[in-house]
């Protein structure tokens, strides 16, 4: 690899990148990026979490604009509230069970997302009830795109 890097980065560091890339089809087997590596490339995201973008479009509206949540969600500070106590940690459990998903934590975070978007009444006490960061739900929804927003 001809890259002029300020500091190369160790080798196996580079083979481990470069079968990421690979592996989500971002590049060809000639080592040329793929046409989908491009689309990657445009995307302000990880190639990985790019590559679920463009995934998540090729099923429909409804499953990319669930994979806009969950990305937003993971770009951002934990949305949820840290509980160290025990007796915080059952409160937090508690709190949150109607957000819990037995699928997973991103289906959590889902549903995390859509409950606040969904609080038109006053979203950070919503946040508070839930043990949720309002700061961190507030970055999340500016993430949104403008029809999504439009949309709630």
């Amino acid at each position: 690899m001809n890259f002029p890097f300020l500091t190369r980065p160790p080798r196996d560091s580079l083979e481990k990148a470069l079968l990421q890339l690979f592996n989500i089809q971002a590049l060809q087997e000639t080592g040329k990026i793929s046409d989908i590596g491009l689309q990657i490339a445009k995307l302000p995201l990880t190639p990985p979490l790019g590559r679920v973008l463009l995934a998540a479009a090729e099923q429909g509206q409804n499953c990319l604009l669930d994979v806009i949540d969950i990305i937003s969600s993971l770009s951002v500070e934990n949305i949820f509230l840290n509980t160290n106590s025990e007796e915080k940690k059952e409160e937090a459990e508690k709190a949150r069970r109607d957000l819990y998903r037995r699928e997973g934590d991103h289906l959590t975070m889902l549903m995390t997302v859509q409950g606040y978007a969904a609080e038109n009444t006053d979203r950070k006490a919503w946040a508070e009830r839930h043990l949720v960061s309002h700061r961190a739900m507030q970055s999340v929804m500016v993430n949104q795109p403008t029809s999504k927003l439009n949309s709630r």
